[in-house]
């Protein structure tokens, strides 16, 4: 990995010049005679012995011979080129920053473009023809001495001929970091600096000079293949692992020992003492039983008060037939058919008794499929159920219940080819060193990170066993643990709602800080799929609950009473295919809007694909007032009153300025229509909308009905925005009096003099 101009990525390795004087994974005489050689073992293994930290090699080429080196295929010499060209590269072309800067940041599963970031960027680079031929980079002016060269007042650009032909030398300095917690040299850091000694013989231009600040510095993970002389020094060459070995179990089980340690991750029935909302511990309903002659489904009130239990968090994929009803209830009271059982659920059943624990909670045994009031009671229970567990199986990799997750992990991969290279070890033998940098973890790979139902059961757990498909994985309260993934990489499953602040809150930062958590916690729940349309609001219904409870906020179809003004300000994200399959196309097309009603207009719930609030500056009413919000909720029974699960319907009362403008077709990414005004004389683009749904079948004599809610202020005032929903007369059949309206989109409009004369109206939006 690179490190340049504040981000941490990845570099082109220079691959296309073939091996040709000396063979496959070899290095050049001065490589092995300098640096990777017997000596160097020694050196390290004294090293290790001595307790030193890192042992520092330092060696230096001429331009010309790193040039021949790498023409004759010294692997490691082609690994240094490959990093001074992306260093001269990144320099020169400022957009590599940006998208490796996202990437490597981090974030939990916030979207497609964490994923597909930086492949997308290597896709370009081919396209434009990434080639270290042609790899320039150009400074113009004068550099003074604290810059690039020292009072050279023109600089030449530079590619990989000017090795060749240009007098100049490259000194490389090469530390081994010993890790003291792994009794092993795990990672290689290497700057190199190149200093040109003449003008580019062509052009009479000064080369770029890398010295100092703008050094290059490239990290490496290293590995030894297993059993090989001096395999103590480094890491085993990591490999596929089987997910149910007793390796991997091991490995579990000292996750869960080592986490029962930390103060923030205990269990909540050992949180009797605290005031927060989890003080009084209850067993979810149902339980498997796991015992030596086999397994069964147990009720609650048989078990010891404080029984401890595993959960099972996983893709049902197809429609289970093997589930708990009313009518099969006395059957698996008596014992489960591990024939009739999917493969996912057998798994988490091995799992948990090898982990030494008797019960499990799987939702389709659990939960009485068929008994309305058995679901509802345990769709307001699920945060407590996913809580209260010892630890979360979530079996990422498997795509459906019937595939099963104790198999294979997928080997790991690196960030362009690894650089491979013999080294001499003691006796005369040869050991094979892999130097490189795995890849980050690819979320969208684990087929559970695309459900909507399967957020909230990773959200509310305390502990999570990630069985994915590069390895197993751990994420608390305190830590989160990837032996697949290079140290530096970012956050994977980042606690999106730590217990630290249980409990309810007059602490506005607090409160406010959970506001920002729900938006994020949204925008990702949205990006997911479900296959009932009608979910939408149950699926998310635990995570409210438990907000709900930590503020006493009151929740109203997917937003908050409190913060209603700042709510209704969500729109379809323009810039993702999770909402628009098409969005690189340049019609940009939505997804279609839900035929089954699940949601009023208003609220996110009542489309598909992912929302977002753009944000910015502070926002203001712009002459709005929300009156009153009133939703009905559907199989909401006393004393229960679970307000967060689907709803019947939901009535917006309001008062704002509404104007009727004319739209027009707009071919970018940003926008679905622009806005027309005619004032008489001039018909002129005034605003952009994004609309929530595919609205293909608008005609263009329809009116967007513009209702202002909000206006932007930038810092120096100068100008004025102008925000707020796009309605149109309710479609629907409806008995309420007055305008109706339904909402399609959210606008934004330069400027507030079109409202200025427009008088206040009350109306509805369902």
């Amino acid at each position: 990995m690179l490190s340049r101009r504040g981000a941490f990525q990845p570099f082109h390795p220079i691959s296309k010049h073939s091996p040709s004087e000396i063979g496959a994974f070899e290095i050049c005489s001065s490589c092995q005679k300098e640096v990777f050689s017997a000596g160097l073992i020694r050196r390290l293994r004294l090293g290790k012995d001595n307790h030193e930290a890192d042992i520092v090699l330092e060696y230096s080429r001429t331009t010309k011979e790193l040039y021949f080196s790498v023409m004759s295929g010294c692997t490691w010499c082609e690994t240094l080129m490959g990093g001074i060209l992306t260093a001269a590269h990144i320099d020169r072309h400022s957009p590599l920053i940006e998208w490796t800067e996202q990437y490597s940041e981090g974030s939990s599963m916030s979207g497609e473009y964490a994923d597909n970031a930086i492949e997308s960027q290597k896709q370009e680079d081919d396209k434009k023809g990434f080639d270290a031929d042609d790899m320039t980079m150009e400074y113009p002016g004068k550099k003074s001495e604290e810059g690039f060269n020292s009072g050279k007042d023109q600089i030449s650009p530079i590619t990989i001929s000017d090795f060749e032909v240009n007098a100049g030398k490259v000194c490389i300095e090469i530390c081994f970091d010993f890790d003291f917690d792994a009794n092993a040299y795990t990672k290689i850091t290497t700057l190199i600096e190149v200093v040109w000694e003449t003008p580019n013989i062509e052009s009479g231009l000064w080369l770029p000079t890398m010295k100092g600040d703008e050094a290059v510095d490239l990290s490496f993970e290293v590995f030894q293949k297993l059993g090989a002389q001096d395999s103590n020094l480094f890491p085993s060459s990591p490999g596929p692992k089987n997910l149910g070995s007793d390796e991997c179990f091991d490995l579990a089980k000292e996750w869960i020992e080592s986490c029962k340690q930390h103060e923030e991750c205990r269990p909540i029935h050992d949180d009797d003492s605290t005031s927060s909302s989890f003080t009084s511990f209850r067993l979810p309903s149902h339980l498997i039983e796991l015992t030596s002659e086999g397994s069964r489904v147990v009720f609650h009130g048989s078990l010891p008060t404080r029984a401890k239990y595993v959960a099972l968090s996983y893709v049902w994929g197809l429609k289970q037939t093997y589930i708990l009803t009313k009518a099969t209830k006395e059957e698996k009271f008596r014992s489960l058919e591990m024939s009739r059982l999917p493969k996912t659920i057998i798994d988490a059943m091995d799992v948990t008794r090898r982990l030494g624990y008797s019960y499990l909670w799987v939702d389709a045994l659990c939960i009485v499929q068929d008994d309305i009031g058995h679901n509802g009671g345990e769709l307001s229970s699920m945060g407590r159920i996913y809580r209260g567990s010892e630890v979360t199986i979530i079996a990422a990799k498997a795509t459906s219940a019937t595939e099963g997750f104790l198999n294979l992990a997928e080997p790991p991969k690196f960030w362009g080819n690894p650089c491979q290279i013999s080294i001499e070890g003691p006796n005369d033998s040869i050991d094979l060193l892999t130097i490189g940098y795995r890849e980050y973890y690819k979320g969208l790979q684990d087929p559970i990170n695309s459900r909507a139902w399967t957020f909230q059961e990773r959200v509310l757990s305390t502990r999570n066993l990630i069985y994915s498909y590069n390895g197993l994985k751990w994420s608390c309260e305190a830590c989160e643990i990837d032996p697949s993934g290079p140290p530096t990489a970012p956050v994977i499953f980042p606690r999106l709602l730590p217990r630290r602040n249980e409990g309810t809150s007059d602490d506005n930062e607090i409160l406010e800080e959970l506001r920002q958590t729900w938006l994020e916690m949204r925008g990702e729940y949205t990006s997911r799929k479900l296959t009932v349309g009608t979910d939408k609001l149950p699926a998310i219904s635990a995570i409210a609950y438990e907000i709900s409870k930590r503020t006493n906020w009151t929740y109203l179809a997917g937003l908050w009473k409190e913060h209603l003004f700042l709510e209704l300000h969500w729109q379809s994200n323009p810039h993702s295919d999770t909402s628009r399959p098409g969005f690189s196309d340049p019609t940009n097309p939505l997804l279609p809007r839900p035929s089954a009603y699940r949601a009023p207009s208003w609220s996110w719930a009542s489309v598909d694909g992912e929302v977002y609030d753009e944000g910015g500056a502070p926002r203001t009413e712009f002459y709005f007032r929300v009156l009153s919000c009133q939703v009905d909720y559907l199989n909401v029974k006393e004393p229960l009153k679970f307000n967060f699960g689907p709803v019947l319907e939901g009535v917006l009362t309001v008062e704002g300025r509404i104007i009727a403008l004319s739209w027009h077709q707009v071919s970018n990414l940003t926008a679905d229509i622009s806005l027309m005004w005619d004032d008489g004389d001039t018909i002129s683009d005034v605003g952009e909308v994004t609309f929530d749904a595919d609205e293909s079948e608008l005609t263009p004599e329809t009116k967007m009905h513009c209702l202002a809610m909000s206006i932007l202020i930038s810092e120096d005032q100068e100008t004025t925005q102008v925000e707020g929903l796009v309605l149109l007369p309710y479609r629907g059949h409806t008995n309420k009096i007055g305008e109706n309206y339904q909402r399609i989109g959210f606008f934004r409009m330069a400027g507030a003099e079109l409202f200025e004369d427009v008088r206040e109206r009350v109306i509805q939006i369902l």
